[in-house]
């Protein structure tokens, strides 16, 4: 398992984009597929992840929770904190 911290300019991405924003801070080259259930991230980056998928993609907060339970990772940390299980990417 690895622990990283993301900025809240970070976190201000769409939900792939925070799986390629952890990617690239772990030097993980071109990844083909995440793992969601593999990856817990704190509530508030979920929180600006949902931002800017409201403000920059226009999207109301229903689509937005509807695509966290089937894509996103587990919003069950404290903090800006993310955790990756091993096997998180392919």
């Amino acid at each position: 398992m690895v622990t990283l911290k993301l900025t809240q300019d970070e976190a201000y991405t769409s939900i792939t984009g925070l799986y390629e924003t952890i990617a690239r801070k772990l030097n993980i080259v071109k990844p083909n597929a995440f793992e969601c259930r593999k990856v817990r991230v704190g509530e508030n980056i979920m929180n600006r992840c949902r931002e800017f998928c409201m403000e920059q993609k226009g999207i109301d907060r229903f689509e937005f929770h509807m695509a966290w339970l089937q894509f996103g990772p587990k919003a069950m940390l404290d903090d800006d904190l993310v955790e990756c299980d091993d096997g998180w990417y392919v």
